[in-house]
């Protein structure tokens, strides 16, 4: 009996190889720097302190840069946790200078360029911090106004987001309200890298944090609690409307196109997918008491700034916590994307088509579709081309499927193939059963296949996603995309 049920084991892992093993996305919050306690002090983790972290980036180098809004310092922390002080002097106030000789009124939102830059919003001014700690003006007057021009001779008036996309090119957001109340400007501005400055829209009603993605289109938080989308045309259309999650604050896009969001009021950090899918990553939605761990059982206390470093790991600015947090979210692929596309011809002939700039331990990709975003149908599997699953190159894949054709014989013919050498009755009932109710999963699928095919031949849209599996058996999913029948 016992022999019987071991070779039963050994069909039901069979089984289990083919269909893939589908592993939760675990996400895991800790902290990076600061204990709790608001004061300045440099040193190493938690024995450093920060006075309410609020605006956040990371270099090139992995290094993580803070704007404090207590402490009016530019903190850094390296990779290996050493706290050290950037710029500033603690005093609130406009003084350019190198180091500590430099001081800042109110460093609240930070973009970086890519020779490590800092540009730093201080209320009416855009502060430009080199890497070695010198502070200049780049742009403003520190006039409370909205003018254009040059940038020593522009005005801002309430500068509360900044971003920089692609071509160097930064975005503002900057809100005038006159001392009578009775006149309002809300724009973003664009100043160029050769520092002249331009009104870029005025479609977006207060708008706060903003970030971009690689096709240089904005997302900008709006008073409201909307979250606003901005083509390079500047088209305006709401991307995530108000009452979605709260009150949304810091944004950060990852190259994988999803949108993640701090939302202060609710406490928690939501990823966002390209389909604009929000899904909750971390944050019980209580302040206190103050936990790391889990994604669930994590506690901030209104999380404010958001920053990937290259390994995307998500570094959140926790100001009335006074730490700077760090989430790990492994729903993201350990592959790195650079692009997914499909495409379906009127002949029912998926094409899917990615590349990846580096891969790791990977094994193989599941190329999946579904006709509602919910439910999905395995369409094929494509193995790594990079040597041991380890890649730093571009790699190039494409699949190509015939929708509403699927093979369904094998697994039935597997199970009974089994049958002769299981001798216990029982165990031959429980096998026999096992397959019956495998080919009626199949005969499920199958039946989503057609549903792909009738979807699709009505000119709707279906979904499509890649599911990445590494050579330890876990499984991770990319965000759909949507592909338009024809």
């Amino acid at each position: 009996m016992i022999k019987s049920f071991n070779k039963l084991s050994l069909f039901l892992l069979a089984i289990a190889l083919i269909l893939g093993i589908n592993v939760s996305a675990q996400v895991t919050v800790s902290t990076v720097a600061g204990n709790g306690t608001a004061a300045f002090l440099d040193g190493t983790g938690t024995a450093a302190r920060l006075w309410t972290p609020w605006a956040v980036v990371v270099d090139s180098q992995g290094n993580v840069f803070v704007g404090e809004e207590g402490g009016k310092r530019i903190r850094k922390i390296t990779p290996t946790g050493v706290v050290t002080t950037l710029a500033g002097n603690g005093t609130s106030a406009f003084l350019n200078g190198t180091g500590t000789a430099a001081a800042f009124f109110s460093p609240l939102a930070m973009a970086i360029d890519k020779n490590d830059n800092l540009y730093v919003c201080d209320i009416t001014r855009i502060r430009k911090v080199t890497p070695a700690g010198v502070v200049t003006t780049f742009a403003g007057n520190g006039v409370a106004q909205i003018i254009d021009g040059p940038a020593a001779q522009a005005s801002f008036s309430n500068l509360s987001g900044i971003t920089i996309d692609v071509d160097g090119n930064l975005y503002v957001s900057d809100n005038y309200i006159s001392e009578s109340g009775d006149n309002e400007i809300t724009s973003i501005r664009k100043i160029t890298p050769a520092g002249m400055v331009s009104t870029f829209s005025t479609a977006v009603y207060y708008p706060a944090n903003l970030t971009t993605d690689a096709s240089k289109n904005l997302y900008v938080v709006d008073g409201d609690d909307q979250i606003i989308k901005i083509t390079p045309l500047g088209v305006a259309s709401t991307y995530i409307a108000s009452g979605t999650f709260g009150t949304p604050l810091g944004l950060a896009m990852h190259s994988s196109g999803n949108l993640y969001v701090s939302i202060s009021g609710n406490n928690r950090i939501y990823k966002v997918s390209p389909t604009k899918v929000a899904k909750l990553v971390a944050g019980t939605g209580a302040a206190l008491p103050f936990t790391d761990g889990s994604g669930t059982t994590a506690t901030f206390n209104y999380p404010t700034g958001l920053a990937f470093n290259a390994s995307s790991e998500l570094y959140v600015a926790d100001p009335f916590n006074h730490r700077i947090r760090k989430v790990i979210d492994l729903s993201v692929l350990p592959v790195a994307f650079t692009s997914l596309n499909a495409q379906l011809s009127a002949s029912n002939q998926l094409q899917v088509q990615w590349q990846t700039t580096s891969e790791a331990n990977n094994k193989q990709f599941v190329v999946q579709a579904s006709v509602n975003g919910s439910s999905w149908t395995n369409l094929g599997t494509v193995a790594s081309k990079a040597a041991n699953g380890n890649s730093s190159e571009v790699i190039a894949y494409t699949a190509t499927y015939q929708l509403g054709q699927l093979a369904l014989a094998g697994i039935g013919f597997l199970g009974f193939l089994f049958l002769p050498v299981v001798r216990n009755r029982m165990a031959r009932l429980a096998m026999i059963v096992l397959v019956v109710a495998m080919a009626a999963s199949c005969a499920k699928q199958n039946d989503s296949f057609a549903d792909l095919k009738v979807q699709s031949k009505a000119g709707q849209s279906i979904y499509v996603r890649v599911a990445q599996v590494d050579y330890n058996g876990t499984t991770t999913y990319s965000d759909p995309i949507v592909v338009k029948g024809k």
